[in-house]
């Protein structure tokens, strides 16, 4: 069953969808989620906070980035399309090195 966001924002949901979504964030809260708000990351600080998360919590199941033009490759290139294409093949490398995932929008 779903929970329409809407009827959510409004408060209007039903017993049975409430008890989904009690259930739902009951999950979330067991979750190991680490939300880094830094802006201008580096691909090699990223790597280094990823590594010492997955030393911390013995591994990680997913790494998102939900803004990689806020990432910066500390001006070693001469545009920002090449730019950002160091920055994508280093993402790649991390996912390879730590075997996870890397969603990178």
């Amino acid at each position: 069953m779903r929970v329409d966001s809407q009827r959510l924002r409004t408060g209007d949901v039903t017993e049975d969808q409430y008890v989904i979504l009690a259930r739902a964030m009951g999950e979330l809260a067991q979750a190991h989620i680490y939300i880094d708000e830094s802006s201008l990351v580096t691909p090699i600080e990223m790597r280094s906070k990823a590594r010492r998360l997955s030393s911390e919590l013995n591994g990680l199941d997913l790494i998102i980035i939900d803004y990689m033009q806020l990432m910066n490759d500390r001006g070693r290139t001469e545009n920002r399309v090449q730019e950002m294409s160091n920055i994508s093949r280093q993402l790649k490398f991390l996912a390879r090195e730590m075997d996870v995932p890397v969603i990178a929008m």
